[in-house]
């Protein structure tokens, strides 16, 4: 009889901790599960990149190759939709994932001082005005990341206010 009694609360005991573990949750998105690496993207170099990431355990590649943040390439993309789709393949084969970095308000013009093709040039209507009504655009200098000689425009979906 004792002993009917203990196997009975024995399992009366693992039948409430069964019934009382939570269901496992449900699988993450892969973006929550990354350790993201930055890589700039020239062309050529997709199988270096994907290299590196690997050998620092990055899931997560992006590359900064953007199409609009740049002038030149926003009036012709192939060679930038070259390299992206060059290093998108290497990384899926090594079973990575890899994204692009996108300026989406800004565009710079390399060496605008020097060449009559500019966003600010081409289409002054595409600017974003400050508050006086003058078009927002920002010379060398301006921002590290602006050389001297280049031209930075914002756009009007920008958040920035120019004044």
């Amino acid at each position: 009889m004792r002993k009917t009694l203990l196997t009975a609360a024995t399992l009366i005991l693992l039948a409430t901790a069964l019934l009382a573990t939570p269901a496992s949750d449900p699988p993450q998105d892969w973006t929550n599960l990354v350790r993201i690496g930055a890589y700039g993207l020239k062309g050529g170099d997709a199988e270096r990149i994907v290299r590196s990431a690997t050998d620092s355990k990055v899931f997560g590649i992006e590359v900064d190759n953007d199409i609009p943040g740049r002038y030149e390439s926003f009036v012709n993309p192939a060679e930038k939709l070259t390299a992206i789709r060059a290093v998108a393949e290497a990384a899926h084969k090594a079973g990575n994932r890899a994204f692009v970095y996108i300026a989406g308000t800004e565009c710079i013009t390399a060496n605008a001082d020097k060449t009559p093709h500019t966003l600010a040039k081409e289409h002054p209507d595409w600017l974003q005005r400050k508050i006086t009504g003058e078009p927002a655009i920002f010379g060398g200098g301006t921002a590290f990341w602006i050389r001297k000689g280049d031209e930075a425009s914002m756009t009007p979906l920008s958040r920035h206010s120019a004044s």
